[in-house]
């Protein structure tokens, strides 16, 4: 039993020598891996209490020789390194604070990118304690440049536009794009089409992706003005895309300029002000306006008389011609309001009518009859068939202001006419019903009688009142 005791405890102590005597080693770098910079690779150990640490080595693994870097831990002065003569130039090391070395690693390159770094620690007398660490080098992304952009376009044509740009570590950047209308951000149209692909070229560095991204857009008139602006997003340097393109260095962004969508003229509105009945001696304003891009030119014409001069101004977006002191005969008619544009050297007209109807300047009543133009709209094609579409819009006033007075005015006559008519006999039937009944009243009303005695088929007839005879 002794004897099983004592190799118990041996065995405990050797296992507690195991546990205290060891050596842990880390690796860590301090300073950010950036193409073109310097990096520091520091190895730290700790030691238990007792343990001897001896010998340090450093290595990358595209050196064969694994004493790259040697460092006696306790010597004068501490941590003394000594440097293989395979170790290149770019490679030092430097002595820290106790407990850890560091490697400095000079102008980094695509060509450092992915090497792995050993930290071997020895006492010399057991198995040495070892740490890695792998190099990334990080690459900033660059400012985008826009190319095939397409913004000034026709109706249904396509809006487009490339963005290319280096957009770092693979995997770690990509291009994003947003929309923006008048200065404020609006969502990316739904009809938006997105393609990337990796437009990286042979004399590119190998640690990071060069990306070209392209949109395309149908164009409608609700894209008016409407500009495309790509960004560059980087996990490494600047995750998030800004909500503007302000500068494109700082935002690594490019925009376009705002679009221009062209189409035919269409849609005219015609109106006249005021909309009442018009007298002669008053004053109207014939407004005409229609859509089309770029904006349409107007011209006036009175129908039948051609050559009258109108005098045309532009109220903003809208056309006006006015007439002062109307006159019947000089200005009652049809009024022509022409709208013409040029969409991608094809002229497109569209024609508007609106007739005036002016009545004679009489004593009006209080009463104003207000009438509501109708417009009816046709479009044709223009006869040399080149496609470019002619609208006519006619506005048309029905029914004459005068002729509804003295229409009404008759009407009401004819209905007191028939009236007074209808009481007179209503009272001539009411009175010979009267007299009717008093007669009734005064004489005794007897019961009809006929004379059955007689074989004859001639008969007498006794009524209340008359005696009819009837004989053959």
């Amino acid at each position: 039993m002794p004897g099983l005791f004592k190799w118990f405890l041996i065995f405990v102590v050797a296992t507690c020598c195991l546990c205290v005597h060891s050596i842990d080693v880390s690796t860590s770098w301090l300073t950010d891996t950036i193409i073109g910079t310097n990096a520091t690779l520091q190895c730290g150990w700790t030691a238990a209490t007792g343990e001897t640490p001896a010998t340090l080595f450093l290595s990358p693994n595209n050196n064969s020789n694994a004493n790259y870097f040697t460092c006696e831990i306790y010597s004068v002065p501490p941590h003394a390194c000594t440097k293989d003569p395979s170790a290149l130039e770019k490679y030092s090391i430097a002595t820290s604070l106790r407990g850890s070395v560091s490697m400095l690693i000079t102008k980094l390159s695509c060509t450092d990118d992915g090497t792995q770094y050993y930290c071997i620690v020895s006492n010399n007398s057991k198995p040495p304690a070892i740490s890695n660490s792998v190099l990334r080098v990080k690459v900033p992304p660059t400012v985008p440049t826009l190319s095939n952009v397409q913004t000034g376009v026709k109706e249904n044509s396509s809006i487009t536009a490339t963005c290319t740009a280096g957009v770092g570590y693979p995997k770690a950047g990509q291009i994003v794009w947003k929309a923006y209308r008048n200065g404020q951000s609006v969502n990316l149209p739904p009809e938006i089409v997105i393609t990337s692909m990796n437009a990286s070229q042979p004399e590119d560095d190998k640690c990071t992706v060069r990306t070209q991204s392209s949109v395309t857009l149908k164009a409608n008139r609700l894209h008016q003005n409407i500009s495309l602006a790509c960004f560059v997003t980087n996990q490494d340097f600047k995750p998030t895309a800004p909500d503007t393109c302000t500068d494109t260095k700082s935002d690594l962004c490019a925009q376009t300029e705002p679009a221009v969508v062209t189409y035919p003229v269409s849609k005219m509105n015609l109106k006249r002000e005021p909309a009442s009945t018009l007298y002669e001696g008053a004053r109207v304003t014939l407004k005409c306006q229609a859509e089309g891009n770029p904006l349409p030119t107007y011209s006036w014409t009175k129908i039948g008389d051609e050559n009258r001069k109108l005098f045309v101004v532009m109220d903003g977006l809208v056309s006006t011609i006015t007439l002062t002191s109307l006159n019947k005969s000089l200005d009652a008619g049809d009024y022509s309001c022409k709208a013409l544009n040029i969409v991608e050297n094809e002229k497109y007209i569209f024609l508007g009518f609106i007739s005036l109807i002016i009545d004679e300047n009489i004593t009006q009543t209080s009463t104003t009859i207000q009438k509501t133009p109708t417009t009816v709209t046709t479009v044709t094609k223009t006869p040399t068939g080149t496609g470019s579409p002619e609208a006519t819009t006619v506005i048309s006033e029905s029914g004459n202001s005068s002729n509804t007075v003295s229409m009404i005015v008759m009407g009401v006559i004819l209905s007191a006419i028939i009236i007074v008519q209808f009481v007179v006999i209503i009272y001539l039937l009411l009175r010979v019903k009267g007299k009717y009944l008093k007669e009734n009243k005064a004489t005794k009303k007897e019961p009809r009688v006929y004379d059955r005695t007689v074989t004859d088929p001639h008969y007498i007839y006794i009524d209340d009142i008359h005696s009819y005879t009837t004989a053959s």
